[in-house]
């Protein structure tokens, strides 16, 4: 049978399109669900849809550090000894974004979540709407570490012997912390503890952020710092403790305070201009 040129390249043409359209379904398919593949240039803003699950062992896990900068960061505790990850949300971008929504990567122990570095060129807008939601089995971590710029903290529970929250103008939330150490650090954003037990140190300090804290139980130094917002700390009406008004505890103070007498609490409240007040409940 003869054909035509013209027809044997009009067959070889379409073999040729519908093995590279079969190839990008199968990359699209097989490939991570974090991926976005876009090979055209917007004319305006494209919007894409991110729902990330995962599951995540933390047998061989004992530090998780989280370093966000808008996006809100929830954590509730779970059972069992598998952490789940839920990002989901959408970002409207007058780019093109070919790069992982979160990256996880494990080494020696520990696991950072975090966002990819994408260096924009040219004029532009990008508008983020995501949130990170993970279930923590209760005290499967050594230490917890959450960052974020203006991304608020929620976190509920007890996932880590250490727990350390840094937001910048977020508002940072811990209920049930029951550990050694808990750090909350914030420039502007308030913060708010409730239901917090812990019998080593717990550390709260922010620049213009108002602080309200309830410790149901410590053992151990309570510095709570603010240069212009209010402090407002709460105790048990029989807690056993020492209290310093307007003083920040040098190094061998804070060195003392880890040999007092375990159920003794040493509270230190400074704050330049705000108000700062221990009650009891």
């Amino acid at each position: 049978m003869k054909l035509k040129l013209s027809s044997l390249i009009k067959i070889l043409l379409t073999l040729a399109v519908g093995s590279l359209a079969g190839l990008l379904i199968l990359i699209l398919i097989a490939g991570p669900d974090c991926l976005i593949l876009n090979l055209r240039t917007p004319a305006s803003l494209l919007t894409y849809d991110v729902n990330i699950e995962r599951k995540i062992v933390l047998t061989n896990i004992d530090t998780i550090e989280i370093d966000f900068t808008s996006q809100d960061v929830n954590i509730v505790p779970v059972t069992g000894n598998e952490m789940t990850l839920l990002y989901a949300g959408s970002i409207s971008s007058s780019w093109e974004i070919s790069e992982p929504f979160i990256l996880l990567n494990s080494n020696n122990r520990k696991m950072d979540i975090e966002l990819p570095r994408v260096n924009f060129s040219g004029t532009g807008s990008i508008h983020e709407d995501l949130v990170l939601n993970l279930g923590i089995p209760e005290k499967s971590l050594a230490d917890l570490i959450v960052s974020t710029s203006s991304g608020n903290i929620h976190i509920q529970g007890n996932p880590a012997s250490r727990l350390i929250v840094d937001t910048t103008s977020g508002t940072a939330y811990v209920n049930g912390f029951s550990g050694y150490n808990l750090r909350v650090n914030t420039s502007s954003g308030d913060q708010t503890l409730e239901n917090i037990r812990f019998n080593g140190s717990l550390e709260i300090q922010s620049s213009s952020g108002d602080i309200t804290a309830e410790v149901q139980k410590s053992g151990g130094t309570i510095l709570a710092e603010s240069s212009s917002g209010n402090i407002d700390i709460a105790i048990p009406e029989n807690a056993d403790y020492t209290l310093h008004l307007a003083h920040t505890p040098t190094k061998e103070e804070e060195e003392e305070d880890m040999y007092d007498k375990p159920e003794h609490t040493k509270i230190h409240l400074f704050s330049y201009s705000g108000d700062a007040s221990l009650n009891h409940f």
